[in-house]
Parts: C-alpha cells; sequence; structure tokens
C-alpha cells in the first residue's frame, strides 16, 4: 500500500512541474517548454520556451540559458550570465498540448 501511494505522490508531482513550464495563450492553447524549461508570454503575449532558465532585460524581453535546466544570473555588474549560452526564448521551442 505504501508503494502504491508513492507511486500516486511521484505521478502527481511530475504533473506539476510539468504544469510549471507551460502557459495559456489569449485564446486558451496551452504551451509547454521541455523539461527543466521556461515558458513564458513574450512583449506581444505569445508563449515562447526556453530549455533554461530566463531572466527579464532591463530593455525588455527576455535571456534563457540554452542548456536543459540550465540557470541564469544577474552579476553585480547587472549583467546577465547563462549556464552554457544566452538565448531569447522563442515558440518554436514550445510544444502544443
Amino acid at each position: 500500500m505504501k508503494k502504491l501511494l508513492f507511486l500516486v505522490y511521484l505521478v502527481s508531482g511530475m504533473n506539476l512541474s510539468h504544469a510549471e513550464n507551460c502557459q495559456t495563450d489569449a485564446i486558451g492553447n496551452i504551451y509547454c517548454a521541455p523539461p527543466n524549461g521556461t515558458a513564458i508570454k513574450d512583449t506581444l503575449g505569445e508563449i515562447v520556451c526556453a530549455p533554461g532558465q530566463c531572466v527579464n532585460k532591463i530593455q525588455g524581453g527576455h535571456l534563457c540559458s540554452n542548456q536543459q535546466g540550465g540557470s541564469v544570473v544577474i552579476d553585480q555588474l547587472s549583467q546577465i550570465k547563462c549556464y552554457g549560452t544566452c538565448i531569447e526564448p522563442t515558440h518554436r521551442i514550445c510544444q502544443k498540448m
């Protein structure tokens, strides 16, 4: 019984973490980022995705890590540093659900 409860908990947790990487557009379509990636709305309201984390640029828009699950930080000089290479998120990385 304990194994069954753990399995239900594990599957529920996977669904929850997957949902955190998804966004809904203005007409109700759901788009998701790759596992451990980011799905966000761009300045025009389009859903864009990246394989890693993203941060807001001061000038507008976003920069993201090109590595799956890769992190992004802003250093003391307000420069964005990405694990791997910094990229802008794009709609073609998203998967429509």
